[in-house]
């Protein structure tokens, strides 16, 4: 997606055809997910992306100006094999599958990070995985509270790892997916700095 420029008048006709990830049909969707910018940006500026992967081995990559304006939508497929392997990872991690949830950081700013394993989209600001001396730094800081914080960090996790076990699968059929960017078949999407740099390219012709 690189950037163009729309009047108002533009941006509210493409806002107006637009429907939010979290609000779209989520019939036959395996899994999903979505990156996008929830600070206070300019509308027609970098909004970010969502990837859902269909029962079927169909997938639809989404890119968005900032206000989840849909701008580019892609589709792809991937075989049964796929599709069947994380529906058996969802078979064996069930447990811990159904009871994720959004835990609140309090984070104020930053991006979203958007999850679908399944059931329903699970919403984080600024969620990382967070490795031992994350803990240690965490209780330095909380030593009072640290076990309020370290449930959230487990929480946090527990996303995370299932995000990559997902993205350990995808990854065998070429589909590569990280938190700010998807690379599908050799096709990648636009992060923030590469629309920043075809935004100066346009301001320098």
């Amino acid at each position: 997606m690189k950037y163009i420029k729309y009047s108002w008048e533009e941006l509210e006709v493409l806002e107006n055809a637009s429907v939010p990830i979290t609000k779209q049909d989520t019939t036959d969707v395996l899994f999903g997910f979505a990156h996008l910018n929830a600070g206070c940006d300019m509308r027609g500026s970098y909004g970010g992306f969502s990837f859902r992967l269909y029962k079927s081995g169909l997938i639809i990559v989404q890119e968005y100006l900032f206000g989840e304006i849909l701008a580019e939508e892609r589709r792809y497929c991937v075989p049964q094999t796929c599709t069947d392997k994380i529906k058996q990872y969802y078979s064996e991690n069930q447990d811990t599958i159904f009871f994720l949830n959004a835990p609140d950081n309090h984070s104020c700013d930053g991006s979203f990070s958007e999850f679908f394993f399944g059931y329903e989209w699970i919403s984080v600001l600024n969620i990382k995985y967070n490795d031992e001396k994350t803990y240690e730094r965490v209780k330095e800081v909380h030593p009072d509270d640290f076990d309020y914080w370290a449930e959230i960090l487990k929480a946090e996790n527990d996303i995370m790892n299932s995000f990559f076990a997902v993205c350990d699968i995808l990854k065998k059929y070429d589909v590569v997916l990280e938190q700010f960017r998807v690379t599908v078949k050799g096709v990648s999407t636009t992060t923030y700095i590469d629309f920043m740099e075809s935004l100066h390219e346009e301001h320098r012709k």
